[in-house]
């Protein structure tokens, strides 16, 4: 159980790195996965880790790796691509090809998808509107990214989204495109998102950069109304480190709480609950998972 619990643990560490663009690091951690994975014979642990991989690729500009990776994972199916993680892989697989400019697969993943929206729409729904604004009628994309703001809570894809919609209003030729894009450009600064953070969505990024003047946009938060100071900072690489806005350590309670809030950071601050069961209690079954958390 351990064992799972780790590899687990490394393939989501793999997602971090890959969203802070330190991709060196990610592919270490993604070899230790893997070979963690080799050992233990887990067809969920392997699918897990081939699905970080395929991150990874996308972010790297790797096609022929992201194909392999997706491939594996697709063999190690098992009960876990019949759960919702099934479903976020598919999306995911959507967004990683789309990027990668392999519009075919990526709509041949989304095509998938579709039929198991019940099961997250709004997960399906900033999915699509991210790969319409990316590579498809700017116009609609553009609607649909503002449309899916609304609804798609997590921090690093209201980043994502706002670039996107921006992006498209630049392949439309809209009038305010200039001004979206340092609106986007603004709301990224004021978040920290920056140089290598860009990555999975650089080539937007780029278009937009060129679009807006350099003296206009921060290239790091500034001290205006605009930032946000966070009531704690949590440091998931390296030793692991919760602290106030005033620099106090503070100490969670040892065992499946601290583990619990690992998890949560290297998954963007959004877990479904059989993804977070998983992680915490992999020996027993869902009912009684359900019932401890």
């Amino acid at each position: 159980a351990r064992g799972r619990v780790r590899a687990t643990m490394l393939a989501l560490k793999v997602d971090a790195l890959t969203a802070a663009g330190e991709v060196d690091r990610a592919d270490t951690v993604i070899g230790e996965a893997q070979a963690l994975a080799a050992v233990l014979g887990d067809e969920r642990v392997a699918g897990y880790v081939a699905w970080s991989e395929m991150g990874l690729a996308a972010v790297t500009d790797d096609a022929a790796r992201a194909r392999s990776a997706a491939a594996a994972a697709e063999q190690h199916r098992s009960d876990w691509f019949d759960s919702f993680a099934g479903l976020s892989f598919l999306l995911a697989a959507a967004d990683c090809f789309d990027r990668l400019g392999d519009t075919d697969a990526a709509g041949a993943y989304l095509a998938r998808a579709r039929p198991r929206a019940a099961e997250d729409r709004v997960n399906v729904e900033w999915h699509e509107a991210m790969i319409t604004a990316r590579s498809g009628d700017p116009r609609a994309g553009r609607e649909q990214v503002h449309a899916a703001r609304a609804s798609a809570g997590r921090p690093d894809v209201q980043w994502r989204l706002r670039v996107l919609e921006a992006f498209a209003a630049h392949r439309s030729g809209d009038a305010d495109a200039v001004q979206v894009a340092t609106d986007a450009l603004e709301y990224c600064a004021t978040k920290g998102i920056e140089g290598a953070r860009f990555a999975p969505e650089r080539r937007a990024h780029a278009a937009l950069a060129a679009l807006v003047p350099q003296d206009v946009v921060p290239t790091t938060p500034t001290d205006g109304p605009r930032r946000s100071v966070p009531a704690v900072t949590i440091r998931a690489l390296g030793r692991f480190r919760v602290t106030t806005a005033d620099g106090i350590e503070l100490e969670l309670p040892p065992g499946r709480p601290t583990a619990c809030v690992k998890a949560l950071v290297c998954d963007g601050g959004r877990m479904h609950a059989e993804a977070l069961m998983e992680v915490l209690w992999p020996e027993i079954d869902p009912d009684r998972g359900r019932a401890r958390l």
